[in-house]
């Protein structure tokens, strides 16, 4: 087996790599690794249960102090008509008098996967169940300040308040976690920037969080 130094492909991370939150890498990133849970889970679980990929459409906002090119989309789809359509990134116009060039926020219309787990009905499909469990994968967008986070907490407090299971994967360093307490973020962040949820609705309002850091495997988690 190559070596890093061999392989300048290889990944040098144990774990998570923090250069796939790259704009331009991470909608593919998290596009897989929600396709990878879903074939795993499919394969694992027993008959009874259906694994369901399904999407969410909600609102983002690119941040005004960056280039609209650089918009982090998470696995996104630019959907419907009249719809403002992201600025390509092209150069700044040409100004007259005392005009300063300004960047506005974009709006986009984005979708983002997600895993639910139900029990099967019978027929294969799951239609008609209830979910069980709902398995989120969090994107920048769920960790920076504005609608697509408020969204996101939203959803996440309707899952909580139900007798549904959440399983929360963060494997983004940057922006704000999610909100919950007995943890010291301000303290121990940098050295976990990373962190897998799993809240179960018997011993809500307690769960279990499992922080890692940048040079830490990936840890397991049971579903």
């Amino acid at each position: 087996m190559a070596t890093h130094s061999e392989n300048p492909y290889s990944n040098p991370f144990p774990g998570m790599n923090p250069y796939l939150e790259s704009p331009r890498l991470w909608p593919e990133v998290h596009n897989k690794i929600i396709a990878a849970m879903h074939r795993y889970l499919r394969r694992r679980l027993p008959f009874r249960y259906s694994v369901i990929m399904e999407e969410r459409l909600g609102i983002g906002v690119n941040p005004p102090d960056e280039p609209p090119i650089r918009y982090i989309r998470p696995d996104l789809a630019v959907t419907g008509t009249g719809t403002i359509p992201a600025s390509s990134g092209g150069a700044a116009p040409a100004l007259d008098g005392d005009a300063v060039a300004v960047l506005l926020p974009v709006r986009e219309t984005v979708s983002e996967w997600f895993i639910s787990i139900a029990t099967d009905a019978g027929n294969g499909s799951g239609n008609g169940s209830e979910p069980i469990t709902i398995l989120e994968v969090l994107s920048p967008s769920n960790k920076r300040t504005g609608a697509g986070r408020n969204q996101y907490l939203d959803k996440r407090s309707s899952i909580i308040e139900s007798a549904v299971h959440l399983v929360e994967i963060d494997l983004v360093r940057q922006g704000a976690p999610m909100p919950y307490q007995g943890y010291a973020d301000d303290d121990i962040a940098a050295d976990a920037p990373y962190r897998h949820l799993v809240s179960r609705w018997p011993t809500r309002p307690w769960a279990a969080l499992y922080p890692f850091g940048l040079q830490s495997a990936i840890p397991d988690v049971a579903v």
